[in-house]
C-alpha cells in the first residue's frame, strides 16, 4: 500500500509494489566499481525496478551506472568525502524522494561501519534500511574508524554539522568519478557545502 508513502511525494508512488517494501530505493556508498555493477544488477531484478542513489561513485561509474540513468532511475552525488557524508549528503535528496526505506550497498568490509552510521543518520531522519553487502577481497576495517564515525553521526544528527570540511582536509583525495551528471543522471547536490 502507498499509504505508508509521504502523501506530496509522486515519486514514492512509483517506486512501491507489494514485491518491494514501499517507497524502497538503493543507495550505494560509492568508490569501487563492483558497487554500482550490483547496484544496476539488483535494481533491474526488483519489481518494480528501484530507483538507485549513488553518493560519490569512483572512476568510469557513469558507464557502469548508463542503464539506471537511460531508464531515468539514476540520481548522483558527488559531494561526500566519506562514509559519513555519504549520508549527510544523501539524506535530504532520499526524503526529497520519498524514500522510507533503502538497500544499502557497499562493499562486505565497509558494511560494518556503514551499518553503525546509518543506523544513527538513517534512523534519525526515519528511514528504515537493510544491507545488501557486495563481497570484496579486502581485509575488516579497525574499529577505531567505526567509533570515529559513530561519534561523527551523533554530531550530525544532534547538530547538522558532518564535518566535511575537515574530513576533506584530513583524508587522501580517493579516485573519484567526474562531477557531472551523466545524460538522463539527476545530479544531487551540486555545489552544495555544509
Amino acid at each position: 500500500s502507498n499509504t505508508e508513502c509521504s502523501s506530496s511525494s509522486s515519486n514514492c508512488e512509483a517506486m512501491s509494489s507489494s514485491l518491494v517494501p514501499p517507497c524502497t530505493a538503493i543507495l550505494v556508498l560509492g568508490g569501487e566499481p563492483e558497487r554500482d555493477v550490483f547496484a544496476v544488477r539488483i535494481s533491474q531484478e526488483s519489481l518494480p525496478p528501484l530507483h538507485v542513489f549513488v553518493s560519490s561513485p569512483g572512476a568510469g561509474a557513469t558507464e557502469r551506472l548508463r542503464p539506471l540513468a537511460d531508464a531515468g532511475r539514476l540520481h548522483l552525488s558527488w559531494t561526500a568525502v566519506d562514509t559519513v557524508t555519504n549520508f549527510s549528503t544523501m539524506i535530504p535528496a532520499l526524503l526529497e524522494f520519498g524514500v522510507a526505506h533503502v538497500w544499502l550497498v557497499t562493499s562486505d568490509y565497509h558494511m560494518p561501519r556503514a551499518e553503525a552510521v546509518a543506523r544513527i543518520m538513517l534512523g534519525g531522519s526515519r528511514i528504515s534500511f537493510e544491507p545488501r553487502p557486495v563481497a570484496a577481497e579486502h581485509g575488516a576495517e579497525s574499529w577505531h574508524r567505526v567509533c570515529r564515525d559513530v561519534l561523527r553521526a551523533w554530531l550530525w544528527r544532534f547538530t547538522g554539522w558532518d564535518l566535511r570540511w575537515l574530513a576533506r582536509r584530513l583524508t587522501a583525495p580517493a579516485l573519484r568519478g567526474s562531477p557531472t551528471a551523466s545524460d538522463g543522471a539527476l545530479a544531487i547536490g551540486m555545489g552544495h557545502e555544509a
